[in-house]
């Protein structure tokens, strides 16, 4: 598994947003967390990637328990919903951060770089900044930019939801095909029921931070385990 989850609880205020959660994510797949607002879905993915701490409970990521594991040493990427791109730097600076960060040589940074861009088909925009680049250019560079570290496992969180619908879709399109060629573990957060249906090869359905269902797109709608599970995927 690359990740592994064991009773897993975070609440504030005295409410759950994780409720004794378990869940494991085979190594290679695309996995979507789907539901409401406020179901626990973001909050789960930040206490992986290390940007919250869960009150109790173990997080395993490819065989390591992260509890006092750096953000640094947990080979993760992550993406956003608003790019969260730096506005100052240049394309090519933007997808070097991470690997400038870790000290890697420069040689194999220029390398890495253009490497990246071939695949996302923007060479021309390497010394474009993020203000001269359209919502779709900016989120491939965003997926590519986490990637650039060559993690073990990738985190997005709500990745198409500022782009229109077109735009969406031929980036969900273009993920798909992303994903299928540098084969990484990937959790994908969304409440876009379409979304999730369109490209995972396996979903989640959380509701008050309890995992209600785990199956592929045809089985929820075909067995529903909860009338909670049936009224969201067929409303």
């Amino acid at each position: 598994m690359s990740i592994l989850i064991e009773n897993l609880v975070k609440t504030v205020h005295n409410q759950y947003i994780l409720n004794h959660l378990n869940l494991e994510i085979q190594t290679g797949k695309l996995v979507t967390l789907l539901g409401p607002s406020g179901s626990g879905k973001s909050t789960l993915l930040r206490i992986i990637a290390g940007f919250e701490k869960a009150d109790s409970g173990d997080i395993w990521l490819t065989g390591k328990n992260t509890n006092t594991l750096p953000i640094q040493d947990r080979q993760i990427g992550f993406v956003f919903q608003d790019y969260a791109l730096f506005e100052h730097l240049t394309v090519f600076d933007n997808i070097a951060f991470g690997m400038r960060i870790r000290q890697i040589e420069p040689h194999i940074i220029q390398l890495r770089v253009q490497e990246l861009l071939q695949l996302i088909e923007l060479e021309n925009k390497s010394h474009s900044y993020p203000f001269q680049l359209s919502g779709g250019q900016k989120q491939r560079i965003s997926f590519v930019r986490a990637l650039a570290i060559e993690p073990k496992i990738l985190l997005l969180d709500e990745p198409f939801g500022a782009l229109d619908p077109q735009v969406r879709k031929n980036l969900r399109h273009w993920l798909c095909t992303f994903l299928n060629e540098i084969q990484v573990t990937t959790v994908l957060v969304t409440h876009d029921q379409h979304e999730a249906f369109e490209i995972s090869d396996e979903i989640i359905i959380f509701k008050n931070g309890q995992i209600q269902q785990i199956g592929l797109a045809q089985e929820l709608i075909d067995y529903p385990y909860t009338s909670f599970v049936q009224s969201f995927i067929c409303p």
